[in-house]
């Protein structure tokens, strides 16, 4: 599992544990639940603002700041559980959305949750450049109801994104949005050739990323930063830990039976294993080795949960390096690497059939868009060093005396394979690919990089090959866009598709915007992937899941090596009623767990 910024998948170094007393977790015997603080894992920057459009702050959303509701993590991507919002409605044309918040939502400071709170935080993330969700306006209606109005070109994920976002307060943030922001956002986002718009647009754009500017470098009072709308108030942070207390002016407060939590620092994967096998916390979610799963399990209180999750993980290539731009270079690969073997060592509980197919989706999605005939047509890159050997003659490969393939042009083959630190399942993949590729006469480095390295070099180009998380979920669009999307220079704004090559302006997969298809022809798989949103026949989203499934696994821009999983522990020494029997509840949850279980009645003291 890579979602290594959220809680549930990080924690803090067991050495800051063993000095910080019983507000640790289960660190005294005299404890009860009702002096046990809950204890989790988050990611912890004590020195930045404590502003959420500061690109350094993280605070995990369901714990202080709500969204306007809980996403359920299946194919239908409008399926919600209520929050900020009671209800809402989608305009039979798509272009509008109303919301009605709830009437009894208020900040910890005692001001009510209206309507400006929405209207502010939206306009701040257009502001800011974080996602302006081709929005053109906001109406208020009433202090709880809100109307969205976004551009007239087709979106189907438009109700999705919008009750996904976390509200943030006026109070805190509207002083930076002058009074025309929404004109200024909607001026700027004219595509036409009018030049007089064209110039109004940009003056625009300037004028909004001014105002972004200054809102991103705003450092609020620890009072003001401190806000909350949802079941807990920060009380402090320190760079081992975040300490937080049950805020009683939340809504649903009765439901929330945890009067204090603490939440660690993420420092790497070996201090979560620490935590986990030492029974530090009471819910930690990692992807991990099947020797600390063990180990983790005997510790009094744990109980381990693994479910499927839609996605998948593996090797990424950067096509603009040679010789990954040669496609039975890649193609060989695939039959180089045993991803039966590396699926089971990555993510030992993923079943044998999860072998990843080389499609571009989650093998849970995939099944829900392809006919099992159509699956049939698939190359599934079985292990076969033969047929790799025979695929890499073809293009002018071939042998030294050594036994280690040399290219073309009569250079030796090498590679470095790039990893990202703390990944467990990756890393122990990693090491089983490159000695894999090592004895197939391709002498490997495996190159284990510093998360925020790896992230900042793979997102510039620099990296050839590289592991790569495929998180799109169980829709085909987002998916599909992970890989053809903004990493490969496509973006859309009003329903206008734009392709970059530019490494500087994010491209670092670099297909070709043309790819010629065996069996399909030639495709866009930029526009093929944004038709996926633009369509509410679902035959034709089937139809083009299944072009860009031939196409990505005739091309193969990635090699999966697994399946993920959603796994980890609870701890039920102090605390009950985890949702680890329901996999709906968990796997919506776990990019949130363990707070949005809380708020949907979860999580019981067992005093």
């Amino acid at each position: 599992m890579k979602k290594v910024t959220v809680i549930g998948l990080v924690t803090c170094a067991f050495t800051v544990l063993t000095g910080c007393g019983n507000s640790n977790g289960q660190t005294s015997a005299n404890q009860t639940s009702s002096s046990h603080p809950f204890t989790t894992i988050t990611t912890i920057n004590p020195g930045a603002p404590m502003n959420k459009y500061n690109g350094s702050y993280y605070e995990p959303a369901g714990m202080v700041l709500m969204p306007l509701a809980w996403t359920k993590n299946t194919s239908d991507v409008n399926a919600f559980w209520p929050s900020l919002a009671t209800k809402w409605s989608l305009s039979r044309d798509g272009r509008s959305l109303t919301v009605w918040l709830r009437t009894d939502a208020k900040w910890s400071n005692g001001k009510p949750v209206t309507a400006e709170d929405v209207k502010t935080t939206f306009a701040a993330l257009a502001a800011t450049g974080q996602d302006s969700y081709e929005l053109q306006a906001i109406k208020i209606v009433n202090p709880h109801e809100v109307i969205f109005k976004r551009d007239p070109a087709p979106f189907n994920l438009f109700e999705n994104q919008i009750l996904q976002q976390v509200i943030t307060p006026a109070q805190v943030y509207g002083e930076f949005l002058p009074s025309d922001t929404w004109t200024l956002i909607a001026e700027s986002q004219y595509l036409g050739a009018n030049q007089k718009l064209q110039t109004l647009a940009t003056q625009a754009s300037k004028k909004l990323t001014a105002i972004g500017a200054k809102l991103q470098a705003y450092n609020p009072s620890t009072k003001l930063g401190r806000i909350s709308d949802g079941p807990f108030v920060v009380t402090g942070v320190n760079t081992g830990q975040e300490t937080a207390t049950k805020n009683p002016l939340y809504w649903d407060a009765n439901k929330i039976k945890v009067q204090n939590a603490v939440l660690y620092n993420y420092t790497g994967g070996p201090n979560t294993f620490a935590l986990m096998t030492s029974g530090k916390t009471d819910e930690a979610t990692s992807g991990m080795p099947l020797n600390v799963e063990k180990a983790a399990s005997r510790t009094p209180g744990n109980q381990f949960f693994a479910i499927p999750e839609y996605s998948f993980s593996g090797l990424l290539f950067n096509e603009k390096s040679y010789p990954y731009n040669i496609v039975q270079v890649r193609q060989a690969l695939a039959y180089v690497i045993n991803r039966q073997f590396t699926s089971k060592i990555e993510m030992p509980y993923t079943p044998s059939k999860d072998i990843p197919m080389v499609t571009g989706l989650g093998n849970g999605v995939l099944q829900s868009y392809l006919s099992a005939s159509q699956l049939k047509q698939l190359n599934p890159y079985n292990y076969n060093p033969k047929k790799a050997t025979s695929l890499l003659e073809s293009v002018g490969f071939k042998k030294g005396s050594n036994g280690q393939w040399l290219l073309p042009n009569g250079q030796p083959w090498k590679i470095t394979l790039y990893d990202c630190a703390g990944d467990a399942d990756w890393n122990v993949g990693g090491s089983y690919i490159a000695n894999a590729l090592t004895s197939f006469g391709i002498p490997t480095i495996h190159d284990v990089v510093n998360a925020t390295a790896w992230a900042h070099n793979q997102a510039l180009g620099d990296y050839p090959i590289s592991f790569y998380w495929d998180n799109g979920g169980p829709n085909g669009y987002l998916g599909y866009s992970s890989i053809y999307g903004a990493a490969d220079g496509y973006s859309q704004v009003n329903g206008t598709l734009k392709h970059t090559s530019s490494v500087q302006q994010g491209n670092y997969i670099q297909t070709p915007v043309t790819l010629n298809v065996k069996g399909v022809g030639k495709i866009n798989p930029g526009e093929l992937t944004l038709q996926l949103v633009q369509t509410s026949d679902k035959n034709k989203v089937k139809e083009d899941v299944y072009k860009l499934a031939r196409a990505f696994n005739q091309t193969v821009p990635m090699i999966p090596t697994e399946d993920e999983m959603v796994n980890g522990f609870v701890n039920d020494l102090y605390y009950t009623d985890y949702p680890t029997n329901d996999s709906l509840v968990l796997d919506s949850q776990y990019y949130f767990a363990p707070f949005e279980w809380m708020d949907l009645g979860y999580v019981h003291s067992k005093s």
